[in-house]
This record gives C-alpha cells, sequence and structure tokens, in this order.
C-alpha cells in the first residue's frame, strides 16, 4: 500500500506576545490608553497556540493483473484529504465604552472572577456561552479595567476537506480528469482545542 499512499502534516505550538498593536486591523482597534501603553503588553491578535495540517493522497490503482472490467472501473482513482485542527484566535473583553476617558471607546472591562467555562459541555451550552460573562464587569468612570489583552480564546477549527479524481487517458497523449471537491465534508463547527 505504501506505493499508493501519502501522508504529509505539520504541527505548530507557539505564543506570540507584543507589546502593543496599533495597525488597523486589529480586533479591538487601538490600545487602551495612550498615557499607559503596558496595559496593551499580551498574546498579539493573530496568536494561534496550537495549529495542524494533514493531508492524505490515496491512489486506488491496485488491479493491474486481475479482471480487465475491475481493472477499467477501479484502476486512476484518487482520493485526497486535508484535515486542519487550529486553536481559537485569541480576544479581550471590551466595554464598548469611553469607561477611562481618554476618547477611545475600546476600554477593557474588570475581571472578578474564572471566565474559563467547561469546554465539554453540550454544544447548545458552549453555543450559548463560550465564556463565564460573570467574571467581568464596568470599570469605575475614569479607571482602566483590570481584564488583560486578548485574555480569552475564541472557538478552535476543525476542518476536513476532500476531494475524488479519476484520470481518464483518451489518446497516448492526452489525459482527462473528473473530479469531484467537497469542503468541510463533515459540517464541523467550532471547537474548543
Amino acid at each position: 500500500m505504501g506505493h499508493h499512499f501519502g501522508v504529509k502534516g505539520f504541527y505548530t505550538h507557539s505564543k506570540v506576545i507584543e507589546g502593543m498593536t496599533l495597525e488597523n486591523n486589529t480586533l479591538i482597534g487601538n490600545v487602551e490608553d495612550f498615557h499607559n501603553l503596558a496595559l496593551d503588553r499580551g498574546r498579539s491578535d493573530f496568536d494561534r497556540e496550537n495549529s495542524s495540517v494533514t493531508s492524505v493522497i490515496w491512489d486506488m490503482s491496485y488491479f493491474n493483473r486481475s479482471n480487465p472490467v475491475l481493472k477499467a472501473v477501479i484502476n486512476g482513482w484518487q482520493l485526497s484529504g486535508i484535515v486542519t485542527i487550529q486553536s481559537g484566535l485569541p480576544f479581550s473583553v471590551v466595554t464598548g465604552a469611553d469607561t477611562n476617558l481618554d476618547g477611545n471607546s475600546n476600554d477593557r472591562a474588570n475581571i472578578i472572577g474564572d471566565p474559563a467555562l467547561d469546554p465539554h459541555r453540550s454544544r447548545a451550552a458552549v453555543t450559548g456561552e463560550w465564556f463565564n460573562t460573570a467574571a467581568f464587569s464596568l470599570p469605575a468612570s475614569g479607571a482602566d479595567g483590570t481584564a488583560g489583552r486578548d485574555i480569552l480564546d475564541g472557538p478552535g477549527t476543525k476542518n476536513v476537506d476532500l476531494g475524488l479524481f479519476r484520470n481518464l487517458r483518451v489518446k497516448e497523449r492526452i489525459n482527462l480528469q473528473a473530479r469531484g471537491k467537497f469542503t468541510n465534508v463533515f459540517n464541523l463547527v467550532a471547537c474548543t482545542t
């Protein structure tokens, strides 16, 4: 089977920390307080702790010395798959208002409890409440929030793409390929990896 089967894969474990983000492509906009930039040291908006991609190709052309009908029907088919599993992107819990009175409405909330919830709850419970919202409160007017930048992770990703191909020889130098591709074939939704 080794002559007809190939697997490639990679896994990355990382952590990206930065002092602040001033670009327009951040999740929450600008820094929380321009008078205290140290408040924005934390995980980068694009930090993914775990990322894995594996690809598989299987050439099902095993029937070279058998029944010519079986050889014509089965040989030439290839099945391929790509499996992607990634941690969620980090995010900050913000008030949506200018609570520290600096002119920007991206101020973070106060953290008053544990925001983590059990990820092994029912799908409906996870969808209804991704994190413990009761663990946050509004800061006092004129004060910065105590919650750090990007302290929570959004939903991760699990995805399986499949492809089915058939190579047909028309003439010696002419080949035709019939192709079917299926994106997110198992209809997987957010996960907690």
